[in-house]
């Protein structure tokens, strides 16, 4: 077994175990030489079998025997099965034990690929490991926010919106300038004092993102592997859909990477049918609800995990529900960005990031 240590914005993790599954998991953190036990936020084992169970005693049963769980501990067969521990004890290390899942025939292969819907266990855990880290986030004070997060000169600019809305073409060209750092795209962190932290998740491209001819997305593309370059083939030429792929982060961005500063400027961006850009400014208050609507929406397979879990917990159980995860999160947003400037940029839908950046720095917004 391989031991990492790591940490995602101020969370502390140690990864144990070997093959694909552990390889892609350490793409995602930002390495550490090593973190003491006593700090530790979170533990994963990859490559865990069923006698991770063993000292396991499911109290209750819930999504036709899927999700069954006792007020520690929960097991979820999805998206990839795995047994949970103190995801919520706070003083505590969360534990998780990913089960190897080998019942995958070629037949239910063949039936992914011609469905378009190639999932691996490696992508189906996905989502799994970043609502884990939403939840231990709450722990520092901090939260996830979709986002893609810049810093120059120790400020931080935050471009968040819903999916399509252009916010990683606007950061990678934004990159261009080498008075820029990086911080993140898609899984921005940010903390109720008002910090923004480095995420080292790794950086999603999409083809729509190369329409702009950006020289860092293009040479991202290169990073990948033999297999992922013959799946993003596969699905632009013979599906003529948007495939995407994903690339750790110091591949393309080497060392221009900024662990933590102070947000300057959220630009709440959206896609109009208008003919110039408009910018305005936003109270706090409808930034942090629109915010957390997007934040739900982004983190569905743990909505989706906390209904189920809810909907037959006894009330003693210490498990959130939808309401403290609305709240907690909208206050974390109100808190943030408390003393900084909040914008509602809108962009007319064939804007490009050279367009957005000359509109913004003509405002002196990207000082």
């Amino acid at each position: 077994m391989n031991e990492v240590f790591g940490e995602i914005g101020p969370v502390k993790i140690k990864l144990v175990g070997f093959g694909k599954l552990h390889k892609h998991l350490i793409d995602e953190v930002n390495i550490r030489s090593k973190v003491e036990a006593n700090d530790l936020d979170l533990i994963i084992y990859t490559n865990a079998d069923n006698n991770s169970l063993n000292n396991y005693i499911p109290e209750i049963s819930s999504d036709k025997y899927n999700l069954n769980f006792d007020e520690k501990s929960f097991f979820y067969k999805r998206p990839v099965p795995f047994l949970c521990t103190n995801l919520f004890h706070p003083n505590k290390t969360c534990e998780i034990h990913l089960l190897s899942n080998n019942k995958f025939s070629l037949k239910t292969k063949i039936k992914q690929i011609a469905s378009g819907s190639i999932k691996t266990t490696v992508e189906n855990s996905y989502s799994l490991f970043w609502y884990i880290i939403f939840v231990l986030l709450q722990r520092y004070d901090s939260t996830f926010i979709h986002a893609s997060i810049l810093s120059k000169n120790n400020k931080s600019y935050v471009f968040a919106g819903t999916s399509g809305c252009g916010k990683t073409s606007l950061m990678s060209e934004l990159m261009l300038n080498d008075t820029y750092k990086y911080q993140a795209e898609d899984f921005g962190i940010i903390s109720s004092t008002g910090n923004s932290y480095y995420c080292s998740k790794t950086l999603t491209v999409h083809d729509s993102d190369l329409q702009y001819d950006n020289p860092l997305l293009k040479g991202a593309l290169n990073c990948l592997n033999y297999s992922d370059r013959l799946k993003w083939k596969f699905n632009k030429i013979l599906r003529d859909n948007n495939p995407r792929a994903k690339i750790p982060v110091r591949k393309i961005f080497s060392n221009r990477i900024q662990d933590v500063s102070k947000i300057e400027n959220v630009f709440y961006m959206i896609r109009s049918d208008i003919k110039y850009i408009d910018i305005n400014q936003v109270d706090v208050t409808e930034l942090s609800r629109r915010l957390t609507s997007v934040t739900l929406r982004e983190m569905k397979s743990y909505v989706e995990l906390i209904n189920l879990i809810n909907a037959n917990s006894p009330d003693n159980y210490i498990y959130p529900n939808i309401n403290d995860i609305l709240s907690y999160t909208n206050d974390i947003y109100i808190n943030s960005f408390g003393n900084v400037n909040t914008f509602q940029l809108d962009l007319p839908f064939e804007t490009s990031p050279d367009e957005v950046i000359q509109f913004l720095n003509s405002k002196g917004l990207l000082k």
